[in-house]
């Protein structure tokens, strides 16, 4: 994105990727159960 602004934008170096990815991944984690906990209470809703 910041590329197509056209600014100069390196790419991260392997140990940055790597903390970007396990970053993104426990966010991701952390929004599924959040939803999974929603969707359980909506079941119990609907009993």
């Amino acid at each position: 994105m910041a590329r197509n602004a056209g600014a100069d934008w390196q790419d991260p170096n392997p140990v940055v990727m790597k903390k970007i990815i396990r970053e993104a991944d426990q966010r991701l984690i952390q929004t599924i159960k959040e939803q999974q906990a929603m969707q359980r209470e909506l079941h119990k809703l609907a009993k």
